[in-house]
């Protein structure tokens, strides 16, 4: 719950749109503060008149289920843990999201999140 909630770390991403993308990767070993762990990355997108092809969705690979691509539509807010394996396909239009990455003082914390 929120009583866990030591620290949050917001960045603002901007893609230009010429293809650029974010390989395969987990967010786990994001730094957010000594002794803290990640429980919750969350996304928020701010792109007005989004159409398909203008790329830059978010894949996630929710094993052992399929993998989901998600549209970066403009106020979508997409949450999920820091552990699950994400990348970000290659953006042809400017792309903006916030990115928000929630931690708690300590490894026992992270175990007491419900994963089901």
């Amino acid at each position: 719950g929120l009583s866990q909630l030591a620290s949050q770390h917001v960045r603002l991403q901007i893609n230009l749109g010429l293809g650029g993308c974010y390989t395969m990767h987990t967010d786990q070993g994001t730094a957010v503060g000594d002794g803290q762990t990640l429980l919750v990355t969350a996304l928020f997108y701010l792109n007005d008149e989004w159409q398909p092809g203008d790329g830059g969705e978010l894949r996630i690979f929710p094993f052992p289920y399929q993998a989901e691509q998600i549209a970066p539509l403009d106020g979508r807010l997409v949450l999920f843990e820091p552990r699950m394996v994400h990348d970000v396909l290659p953006a042809f239009k400017k792309r903006f999201c916030f990115t928000l990455w929630c931690s708690a003082a300590d490894m026992a914390a992270s175990r007491q999140v419900d994963h089901r």
